[in-house]
């Protein structure tokens, strides 16, 4: 009996490296693109810890599962929008993406795979995009209030079954449910949306009812009835944060509360009005919830790589009043990157940073490749708003080396909005981008859609090749190194 017991120790750690537990992530025709992902955080939803891996030249990603906890990860892919998976530990699990397919490009193997498909067709369409459209047709919020616990309950009752044919286990039942009426309660709050913007709020003003300011303040109050806000066990996924964040403290709190009582003033930087809805959040919610909504409050302003110089004080005061929290090491490594990035402005241009003379001057693609006759250029269209275009960053060293040995250099073109030209400045010496810049114009940035772009769209990141002041489309990405290798010997092969 002994001898067996020892086998069986001894057999485990093998069965466990047959079982691997991990996450593989399939999208058709997605070789190179990036992927956002957001995993749990003990089971809690964190925007600050979204990571942005590259899907290979198969279009495959593996994920380590390292959950300690049941958990819901997001993904959120080009073109595709937003899918959800709940994730066990130890458990493996493959998710697959058709973008061709509109009826059914979603696929999961795995625990529960029926009921993750549910999961993401029942909750797919953006809430806001429900409660506006449903305003348009009803505006009695009576109507909507009813309509939406219809719906809630009529998603509801298609988990029941899955669960009682146990086909869900009582974890993601409950989890599930925690999402469903965040959900619900989203859409409910988008019905509301418009007259906030619509109503007088001043006193002295034709149309001001303060009855009808009272009715708008008791319908917001209806929400935390179906979801509640204050209630942390409730967030385990971006709906119950988008719900709390951006409707309830947003939408409702600065919306219409703080009008209501005439007390908003103008925040006349993005800094200053970040740092009044901390302040806000701060005000509003106690306790753990509090703890949350701060930490998400600052993930966000990291994950969006804003790299405000406030971010590394308020971090300082979040972990000193929160030491022992779980974020305080995601939050750490986003403080000091915004540290290192203050840094590198305050170094300024190097001598590899070159800008286009008189830009204002050109206003068509071709005359911008024209202006680099002679010279062989690779071409990156990106923005500072733009994650995937940044990510792509961290191949530069191996691209620059590339284009060095083929007796190339890049141009970086931005289509940032004049309002962001200092950030743009900035990021250019952050992200050390060796080669040509210049932003668009309007006019420039018009035919650049029209040339790169689809139906009126552009997308970017987007990556071009200019030869001898010839346009050529469509070059590899930064990050099919090889595949960019293989083009460029093509090309000069085509002389």
């Amino acid at each position: 009996m002994q001898r067996i017991f020892l086998l069986m120790l001894m057999s485990g750690p093998l069965l466990a490296s047959a079982q691997k537990a991990d996450i593989t992530v399939t999208v058709a025709g997605g070789a190179g693109e990036q992927v956002i992902v957001v995993p749990p955080q003990q089971g809690e939803y964190f925007s600050g810890g979204a990571i942005q891996p590259m899907l290979d030249s198969n279009g495959v990603l593996v994920l380590p599962n390292r959950e300690k906890v049941p958990g819901i990860y997001h993904f959120v892919f080009k073109g595709t929008g937003l899918y959800k998976l709940y994730v066990k530990p130890g458990k493996r699990y493959s998710l697959s993406l058709e973008r061709a397919s509109a009826d059914a490009p979603f696929a999961v193997t795995g625990p529960d795979a029926e009921a993750q498909q549910l999961f993401n067709r029942s909750m797919k369409e953006f809430y806001q995009e429900t409660g506006m459209r449903w305003y348009k047709e009803d505006t009695v919020f009576a109507h909507n209030k009813q309509r939406a616990l219809a719906r809630r309950d009529s998603v509801l009752q298609l988990f029941r079954n899955l669960h009682a044919a146990g086909k869900m286990d009582n974890g993601f039942f409950e989890a599930a449910q925690k999402v469903n009426n965040a959900y619900h309660a989203s859409i409910l709050g988008a019905t509301m949306i418009m007259p906030i913007f619509n109503v007088v709020y001043k006193k002295d003003l034709p149309g001001y009812s303060a009855a009808r300011l009272q009715e708008m303040n008791a319908n917001w109050q209806e929400l935390p009835a179906i979801s509640d806000v204050h209630d942390r066990s409730q967030a385990v996924s971006m709906e119950f944060y988008d719900y709390v964040n951006n409707l309830w403290a947003t939408m409702y709190q600065r919306g219409l509360v703080i009008r209501m009582k005439d007390s908003i003033t103008p925040k006349p930087t993005r800094e200053e009005a970040e740092l009044y809805h901390k302040d806000l959040i701060a005000a509003h919610f106690k306790g753990p919830m509090r703890e949350y909504v701060l930490a998400s409050w600052l993930g966000d302003q990291i994950a969006g790589e804003k790299f405000y110089a406030f971010i590394p004080g308020e971090y300082a005061a979040f972990s000193n009043s929160y030491p022992k929290s779980k974020f305080n090491a995601l939050l750490a490594k986003g403080a000091k990157e915004v540290k290192e990035y203050r840094k590198s402005v305050a170094a300024g241009f190097s001598a590899a940073h070159r800008f286009v003379k008189e830009p204002e001057k050109l206003s068509t693609v071709r005359e911008l490749a024209a202006a680099f006759r002679g010279k062989t250029l690779y071409v990156d269209l990106w923005a500072t708003w733009c994650s995937p275009c940044k990510a792509a960053f961290a191949y530069n060293k191996p691209l620059h080396e590339l284009l060095r040995k083929n007796g190339m250099e890049a141009l970086y073109i931005s289509i940032d909005r004049n309002a962001d030209a200092k950030k743009w400045e900035e990021m250019i010496m952050y992200y050390d981008l060796k080669g040509y810049h210049i932003r668009a114009t309007g006019a420039l940035n018009k035919d650049i859609t029209g040339v790169f772009g689809k139906a009126g769209t552009l997308s970017i990141p987007r990556y071009a090749i200019f030869k001898d002041g010839e346009v050529i489309l469509d070059a590899k990405p930064p990050g099919r190194l090889r595949e960019l290798e293989a083009q460029l010997k093509e090309m000069a092969a085509a002389k």
